[in-house]
């Protein structure tokens, strides 16, 4: 079950993904995270339409042996999702919880996110602070959810690092919510919603590591 991101640790290349999650299951995983929570109404507890939980993944890779100057390690996860089986088709929306690393966690990181055929996130880091505050309780909308048909959310990090024992690990949970539906924010943050970086060409091709 994708709890949270030590489901990871230690493995070369990991995805985990559990769809549908129950209320309980999210509010624990939510817990820690007030801002993405504010965009969910998970169980009534916020003021706006109930929030319709999708699904939450883990992602993670670590370089655990030396096998050259660097090593690429890919990692991605897969939701189905059947618009018309929503009770009420309102936004899709990405919640990235807190992050786990160790060591220098990598080199370079690439994350995307395609809904369907079309690239809708696409963020490349050098830096692995720039990286944290990027994962720590942050949202992306990714636009409205609308029709009868299915599409395939795909979520995928590629990850190069040349430093062992160095990794990163994140969660992230799917829903179709409304903005501001959940609980008020404790605190105000300074960013809310992060924009989408795009990319008219991205390969949808992933090597992953082998454990």
């Amino acid at each position: 079950m994708a709890r949270d991101p030590t489901l990871a640790a230690g493995l070369q290349s990991a995805s985990y993904l559990t769809g549908a999650p129950g209320a309980a299951e999210v509010l624990n995983s939510l817990s820690s995270d007030p801002n993405v929570h504010s965009n969910f109404n998970v169980s009534g507890e916020g003021d706006g339409p109930a929030s319709e939980m999708l699904g939450l993944v883990v992602l993670g890779g670590v370089l655990q042996q030396r096998v050259g100057p660097s090593f690429d390690y890919g990692s991605s996860g897969d939701l189905i999702v059947n618009a018309g089986a929503l009770g009420s088709a309102q936004r899709l929306l990405l919640g990235f919880e807190q992050a786990q690393f160790t060591g220098a966690g990598f080199d370079s990181l690439t994350f995307t996110v395609h809904r369907g055929n079309t690239l809708v996130a696409n963020q490349t880091f050098d830096d692995l602070n720039t990286a944290l505050t990027y994962f720590d309780d942050q949202m992306i909308d990714l636009g409205p959810i609308s029709g009868s048909g299915s599409f395939e959310l795909n979520m995928s990090f590629d990850l190069v690092t040349s430093k062992l024992n160095s990794s990163l690990d994140i969660q992230a949970i799917a829903g179709d919510a409304t903005p501001g539906a959940g609980p008020d924010v404790p605190e105000p943050r300074a960013l809310v919603l992060l924009t989408a970086g795009l990319s008219l060409l991205m390969p949808r091709n992933r090597r992953a590591a082998t454990t």
